[in-house]
């Protein structure tokens, strides 16, 4: 009977694994997934933030949050992805972040992404757009860029939260850089 048990449960184990790893080869094709790889960190930056959440670990950690926070669990089982690329620049970087900005935002316009808030004062630009399918939101994009900073964020998933995103911005530190992301010139523009 222990070793039936055993069976059974070694094989829901691997079919888990296998549906996991599933969901992340999948994950690309994704409507709300927009690549980060060609977002290049300056080896000589001294303050980063580089995150990469996929599936599995993103149950772990809405496992982890069971006890803590019932809305959280139920928002971080719903994401497939969160991808995070924050760090330092300075001007001989900045028209590289730039470029991959625009490359990016042109992906956003042909792909019919929602732009919320777009802001360019000479070099310093922000973008925060969302992708909807059938009323849900399934991409969540913002991008940053000042004289001293970048932030690149994508969240991807089945129906995303925005109050989940704030949320974990301060679980997984990058809570700063996302409130300076979003409130410029004195406006909150989170709450839009």
């Amino acid at each position: 009977m222990n070793t039936n048990r055993l069976s059974i449960v070694m094989m829901a184990l691997l079919l888990c694994a296998g549906l996991v790893t599933a969901q992340e080869v999948n994950l690309e094709k994704h409507p709300g997934y927009i690549d980060l790889e060609s977002i290049r960190i300056p080896s000589e930056a001294i303050t980063l933030t580089d995150i990469d959440l996929g599936p599995a670990l993103l149950r772990l950690a809405g496992m982890m949050s069971e006890d803590e926070n019932d809305e959280l669990q139920k928002s971080l089982a719903s994401l497939l992805s969160i991808r995070v690329k924050s760090f330092e620049i300075d001007e001989a970087n900045i028209e590289g972040v730039l470029r991959a900005m625009d490359r990016i935002e042109k992906r956003l316009a042909d792909e019919a992404w929602e732009r919320l808030v777009f802001i360019r004062n000479g070099e310093e630009r922000t973008n925060i757009s969302l992708r909807l399918e059938d009323d849900k939101i399934v991409g969540f994009v913002l991008m940053s860029v000042d004289d001293e900073e970048v932030t690149f964020i994508n969240v991807v998933g089945g129906n995303i939260d925005l109050d989940t995103i704030k949320e974990m911005g301060s679980n997984f530190d990058f809570e700063d850089r996302l409130e300076k992301s979003i409130e410029k010139d004195g406006q909150d523009l989170w709450n839009w």
